[in-house]
């Protein structure tokens, strides 16, 4: 049990330095140790109760054990081997900003189509527009059923009945003039684009 500057217990891997900050540690199934600083206590415990529960919860060898989080960790490590990098951005992108704060902490083998549908839900709700719900559903839907493959998971729960045609509809697009894809041309010289 570590305890504060004034003597008192704060709890299991938990101390407090004379900063005044807040230190958690725990050493993982693997031996190495995690570490990790806070201005504030609370934040200090939440982060060392998800650390370890996640910890607990990401053994490949037992996937129906694991949380979506370490899933997606497996799952977007053999993307980058087979994916464009693009699209590993892209994936990581929608998982990190609308999928992970909806069904992170959650075994994997507890999702179910309703969960996925209020991911696109919580999407059109915060005005996305409806291209971006879609990339959304094509990196859960591939995350999932990469799992059913392996037999992790009996079915996708990403399936035909969860909607993700909502959202704000993508404005018209018009073609370029000459004089402007002229313009755009000059001002993407030196991009990283400029050869697309």
């Amino acid at each position: 049990m570590g305890k504060d500057l004034k003597g008192k217990e704060l709890g299991v891997g938990i101390t407090q330095q004379k900063n005044g900050l807040y230190s958690a540690r725990f050493v993982d199934k693997y031996g190495k140790r995690r570490q990790k600083r806070f201005q504030k206590l609370q934040e200090c415990r939440q982060w060392i109760a998800d650390a370890s529960y996640i910890d607990e919860h990401s053994n490949i060898a037992q996937a129906g054990d694991m949380v979506v989080d370490a899933w997606f960790e497996y799952w977007i490590e053999i993307k980058k081997k087979t994916v464009r990098p693009n699209t590993v951005r892209n994936y990581t992108e929608r998982y990190m900003r609308n999928i992970k704060p909806v069904i992170e902490k959650m075994l994997l083998t507890d999702i179910k189509p309703l969960h996925c549908q209020k991911i696109f839900l919580d999407m059109a709700d915060e005005d996305y527009r409806t291209s971006t719900i879609y990339q959304a559903r094509i990196a859960l839907y591939n995350m999932l059923e990469f799992a059913k493959e392996n037999d992790v998971l009996r079915y996708n729960p990403c399936k035909k009945s969860v909607k993700s045609d909502m959202g704000k509809p993508s404005d018209k697009k018009e073609a370029l003039t000459i004089d402007e894809q002229k313009k755009f041309l000059e001002g993407a010289a030196g991009q990283s684009y400029e050869n697309q």
